[in-house]
């Protein structure tokens, strides 16, 4: 884990400090200002973003999407971010938040995923024992993660003043309705929180 990301690595060491950031809990402002601290000594901030969000495991990639939402977003970085949902990041919610606060494309990229019913496409992920997939990305089957992925994006989608015409159509579907149930941990919810928890934050 983080051999592209190696000015990153005491993060993951010394306290679990990405921990608040599930949340934007009561510690979350300290471990954003160590990754800004960290993005400042950082020699490649683009490469070592992405390396991030390409390592299997959620962890590093809560960490890199903070990252983006704190000065590195950049068309390298959105699409890693897109790819670490795309494979069924256990945080996925918080990776479609930033999404949707950086990647001015957000509505055109999600409404592509959320027609296609967002596959989980991770093959190395497959290929794990379950107590390994289990440590990189949580508990939840491959259908779960696609609901999960796909809860988060139909949520944030509505935020608009006034939701799209296609997403109406789209939730209103048997399909739609039965990956929404499917999502036991509430992926939409999650980033319904998320979202409005970074707003109060002013960082």
């Amino acid at each position: 884990m983080l051999e592209h990301s190696p000015t990153f690595a005491p993060l993951f060491k010394k306290d679990d400090s990405y921990l608040p950031l599930l949340w934007l809990g009561d510690k979350a402002k300290s471990a954003i200002r160590k990754i800004q601290k960290t993005l400042i000594k950082c020699p490649d901030v683009e490469l070592e973003v992405s390396g991030l969000l390409t390592d299997l495991n959620w962890r590093p990639h809560l960490v890199g999407a903070v990252s983006i939402l704190t000065g590195a977003a950049s068309k390298k970085t959105l699409a890693a971010l897109w790819s670490a949902a795309d494979q069924g990041s256990w945080v996925s919610p918080q990776l479609a938040v930033v999404a949707s606060l950086k990647d001015p494309f957000f509505e055109l990229h999600a409404k592509e995923r959320l027609l296609a019913r967002c596959p989980v496409a991770s093959s190395e992920l497959a290929s794990l024992s379950w107590l390994e997939r289990h440590s990189v990305a949580g508990p939840s089957s491959s259908v779960q993660r696609s609901s999960k992925l796909y809860s988060a994006l139909a949520a944030l989608s509505t935020l608009g003043a006034s939701p799209p015409e296609w997403l109406r159509i789209e939730l209103s579907t048997d399909e739609s309705i039965a990956m929404l149930e499917n999502d036991p941990d509430k992926g939409g919810d999650i980033a319904m929180t998320w979202h409005r928890t970074w707003q109060t934050l002013n960082m």
